[in-house]
């Protein structure tokens, strides 16, 4: 049985999976609380409080409360789930409490260039409109923003000895 649930969750884009999936997202149903609503649909915890959301139901102008799915959340508390970042290689499988806490350290997250925030770069430089793995951000910079680097650098530290502990000083 539990191999069977494995194989239907891990069904990337399937019909028959579609059910478990977030209506804002489409991750997993797999972070609670699992939301409902009758226009827009299952929600997960992820999105739960998100800016999307809020867009959504300003849109629609939804006025009708969001019903907790706790059969389903019951449910789920016995099934494992794959990692929202499979597709960029993760191969974890999590038990529903662990969910959340795993996919925001995960190291095959989307990560967003630092440069493209306007504040860190210099002059008129272009922001920078790079997203992947947050494994590739160190072989992305030394090939992109080369010039932020610095190489064979100096750094003297003292610990002064007044203190029991010492004290580093830069």
């Amino acid at each position: 049985m539990a191999e069977l649930v494995k194989n239907f969750l891990n069904k990337t884009n399937s019909k028959e999976n579609r059910e478990m999936l977030c209506n804002i997202c489409n991750k997993y149903l797999s972070v609670p609380p699992i939301l409902c609503n009758k226009l827009v649909g299952n929600i997960c915890g992820r999105c739960e409080e998100s800016t999307e959301v809020t867009k959504i139901k300003k849109l629609k102008n939804i006025n009708s409360t969001m019903e907790r799915q706790k059969v389903f959340e019951c449910v789920s508390k016995y099934l494992t789930f794959p990692c929202s970042f499979r597709v960029n290689g993760c191969v974890a499988e999590l038990k529903w409490g662990a969910v959340r806490a795993h996919e925001q350290n995960c190291s095959f997250q989307n990560t967003v260039c630092p440069f493209s925030n306007v504040q860190y770069l210099e002059n008129d430089e272009e922001p920078c409109i790079w997203i992947g793995k947050s494994t590739e951000l160190v072989s992305h910079f030394s090939r992109r923003h080369k010039n932020y680097f610095m190489n064979n650098f100096r750094v003297v530290l003292g610990i002064e000895s007044s203190s029991i502990f010492g004290t580093l000083l830069v």
